[in-house]
């Protein structure tokens, strides 16, 4: 399995990169977290951001690592998908891909996000409604999430994560053959996919119709030189 980072997306795969769904899930939809899964697995607290945080939020995030918190991570995106329609917009990767990365979630579970190669935002995901992005995104941003790829879908993605100093890089226009499993196209549409970064010198537009590896490639360079 190539890495999780740098290979070329397959054939009605999941892609790569940071998404968001905004969507109430519904508290009823949700299971406990119970901890109890990771025995054995390494958690270590990053602390709390309250600031703007929805009511009933969960804040306090924690570091899972090993098998066992990769497959967790993994299972509290899925179940999202489950319930929220946008969700589709997520990334799911396999509990080998995550890890590769650092995996952080909130103490009850409920949102969360990883970072690959120290600087790449991927699999950010929220069950709460309006703001709950706005707390991971600068979360992730704090613990050095640097560049992402994210669907232009009625530019909610790009307006959330521009918010928190990402932007534009380079378009790559929808392609059916690269769609995620189980996409809806009634729902979100057919999107282009848009590279974005941290960058203190943003080019004036955003390159279009580039290849997917072109746009990661471009949007890693530019965060790392800044």
């Amino acid at each position: 399995m190539g890495d999780v980072s740098n290979r070329r997306r397959e054939p009605k795969g999941l892609p790569i990169g940071g998404r968001f769904a905004k969507e109430n899930a519904g508290d009823s939809d949700v299971s406990d977290l119970g901890w109890g899964l990771l025995e054995g697995t390494v958690l270590e607290g990053v602390g709390a951001e309250s600031v703007g945080c929805p009511k009933g939020f969960s804040t306090e995030f924690f570091e899972v690592k090993g098998r066992r918190g990769a497959e967790l991570f993994r299972d509290r995106i899925a179940a999202l998908r489950e319930h929220n329609g946008h969700a589709g917009a997520v990334d799911v990767h396999t509990p080998e891909e995550y890890e590769r990365c650092r995996m952080f979630l909130t103490d009850d579970g409920k949102a969360g996000f990883a970072i690959v190669e120290g600087d790449e935002l991927v699999s950010v995901f929220s069950y709460r409604g309006k703001h709950a992005g706005d707390v991971v995104v600068a979360k992730a941003v704090e613990l050095g999430a640097r560049r992402l790829d994210c669907y232009d879908i009625n530019h909610m993605l790009p307006g959330l994560y521009g918010s928190h100093g990402f932007s534009p890089i380079a378009y790559v226009d929808w392609d059916d053959d690269y769609a995620p499993d189980g996409w809806d196209y009634g729902t979100l549409g057919r999107p282009r996919v848009l590279a974005m970064a941290v960058t203190d010198d943003p080019p004036a537009e955003p390159a279009e119709h580039v290849e997917y590896d072109e746009a990661v490639a471009m949007a890693r360079d530019v965060a790392r030189r800044s």
